[in-house]
């Protein structure tokens, strides 16, 4: 008997590795999101280039088409 080591019975749990999951899901999504907004941008940005680029030169083809007339 002396050479029984006592017996440790948890009766309940504290959660905190459910909670620093549920955080690092949040932080996950937010950042997620954040870069979906950015590329977004990005594209909506480009596409605004490349239609003032193209407006530029049909402006330019309208120009040349009248000069020869």
């Amino acid at each position: 008997m002396a050479d029984q080591k006592p017996t440790v019975i948890k009766t309940g749990s504290s959660n905190v590795g459910l909670i620093f999951l549920a955080l690092a899901v949040i932080v996950a999504a937010v950042v997620a999101f954040m870069m979906f907004q950015s590329e977004r941008k990005e594209n909506d940005a480009v596409s605004g280039a490349a239609s003032a680029v193209s407006q530029a030169a049909q402006d330019v083809g309208d120009a040349a088409k009248s000069e020869t007339k």
